[in-house]
């Protein structure tokens, strides 16, 4: 009553986070009611709040509570999880985003099955495998596909379950018994670490896990963009921790940034690496 009298929301909403209840947004839950009450003559909470209540409530709790602060942090493989478990397919886009449909990922396919072919790649390892669109593309030998999110894993198994040569585990299945393949790859995942540990954690197994070639696309630049999105130089990682592995080339996007066209533009770009013997 004290610090949040006219919020009860917002006290629930505290409580849960302080007490670690997950909370999920039900899809088609609003609906609108008639009223009997006539708010004019009794008053209403919504009106009160609406006068910056809410921002005064919230400073409240944050004060009285610091930890909140520490507990909202954007968790990156909550929010895929989520994503893949509530998207719906308004534009004939997947989860995973227009990167990996459309001429975007005609032109990903392409580069990669090229150098598959080129270099006689047996085996790929890919870190971010998503909803299986692009794969649906690829020209590989064999094929392990991770990703941090338990329901797009189940997604992929069962949409190529009948494909034998590609295998599909959540990361930290994986980790417990991991191998390698001769090529790895991180395909629209690097600026979608937002925290500095997911980005270590996900560069060394990137590496780790590859024999001969690892493959990014991806922006190569420090600049924070959104809360799901965060641009980093990931080539100055490489050049500190990875030292045994060779910049190899570049290959530009086919189809740069466009203001005017983001689901059929890209900031990203192809980055090879090859371990040196």
């Amino acid at each position: 009553m004290e610090l949040c009298p006219y919020g009860d929301d917002l006290w629930f909403w505290a409580m849960a986070v302080l007490n670690g209840t997950k909370i999920n947004v039900v899809r088609d839950n609003l609906k609108m009611q008639s009223s009997f009450v006539d708010v004019a003559k009794s008053g209403a909470l919504w009106i009160e709040n609406a006068k910056w209540r809410n921002d005064w409530q919230i400073q409240n709790l944050l004060k009285f509570y610091p930890i909140l602060k520490q507990r909202v942090i954007f968790d990156s493989n909550e929010y895929w999880e989520i994503r893949y478990k509530s998207h719906e397919d308004s534009q004939r886009l997947g989860a995973s985003g227009a990167g990996s449909y459309g001429r975007l990922a005609i032109f990903k396919a392409k580069v990669i099955n090229d150098f598959v072919k080129k270099h006689k790649i047996q085996s790929v390892i890919e870190w971010g495998c998503g909803d299986g669109n692009q794969l649906s593309l690829a020209q590989y030998p064999q094929y392990i596909g991770l990703d941090v999110s338990p329901c797009v894993i189940e997604s992929v198994k069962r949409r190529f379950a009948n494909d034998k040569s590609r295998a599909f585990y959540e990361v930290s299945d994986f980790l417990e018994n991991p191998s390698s393949a001769e090529l790895g790859l991180s395909l629209d995942v690097m600026y979608h670490l937002v925290d500095d540990e997911n980005f270590k954690s996900y560069m060394r197994n990137l590496f780790t896990h590859a024999q001969k070639f690892v493959i990014i696309y991806s922006s190569n630049k420090d600049q924070p963009h959104t809360q799901h999105v965060r641009h980093r130089q990931f080539s100055s990682w490489v050049q500190k921790n990875a030292v045994e592995w060779k910049f190899k080339t570049m290959i530009p996007n086919a189809y740069p940034y466009d203001i005017n066209k983001p689901n059929e533009s890209s900031f990203c770009d192809f980055y090879v690496y090859e371990k040196q013997k």
